[in-house]
């Protein structure tokens, strides 16, 4: 569910270093913000005075802040159940009571957090508003080998609503081959099985 990355281990170190008590004040505050638009948790004045209090430089705060909406956000995609969420969590280096609060916090919120998270999906000035397809079968021209090259070409139609006053239609044309159309198709189920474990 967490990714390895170095960014993310930095923020489970920055995580480890504040004390339990501080550490659930913290995420109580960043998992009511959590909606989806990406709005500041804490204004500037606040986050100067979190800098402070937790000895962190501002870059180690954002990191922090940042590690802590990333793993709400992801148990939230996921649709983790407590349980399954302190389970993922245990495996990416954070401490004992840490991961308790981690818990302690998702269980009380995780059902709005998701539902504020569901309501903000489709909210993207950029809507898809038809598609066109058509399938080509190219054959070889020579008559000793029968070599036959299917594609198929989608023609999406996306609504710009950039300027509420104006809507703008972009088309956009894609081509691709069967392999290429395979890999579309497992990305296409992933994404709706996700979105099904959201309702």
């Amino acid at each position: 569910m967490f990714p390895t990355t170095t960014r993310f281990k930095e923020g489970v170190e920055i995580v480890n270093s504040i004390d339990e008590k501080r550490l659930a004040l913290i995420l109580s505050r960043v998992i009511v913000k959590i909606d989806g638009k990406r709005e500041r948790i804490f204004s500037e004045k606040e986050e100067t005075q979190l800098a402070e209090k937790f000895d962190l430089s501002t870059s180690s705060l954002k990191t922090l802040l940042g590690v802590v909406c990333f793993i709400f956000e992801r148990a939230a995609f996921h649709n983790a159940n407590p349980a399954k969420f302190k389970s993922e969590l245990e495996k990416t280096g954070l401490g004992e009571s840490q991961v308790t609060s981690f818990g302690t916090v998702w269980s009380e919120n995780r059902a709005n957090v998701i539902s504020k998270l569901r309501d903000s999906v489709g909210t993207s000035q950029y809507t898809l508003a038809a598609i066109d397809w058509r399938l080509n079968i190219q054959m070889s021209q020579d008559t000793l080998c029968r070599l036959k090259l299917p594609t198929s070409i989608f023609e999406f139609h996306i609504d710009d609503r950039t300027d509420p006053d104006l809507v703008k239609t972009e088309n956009c044309v894609v081509e691709f081959g069967q392999d290429e159309l395979y890999r579309f198709f497992l990305q296409l189920e992933k994404i709706q099985d996700q979105l099904d474990t959201l309702r």
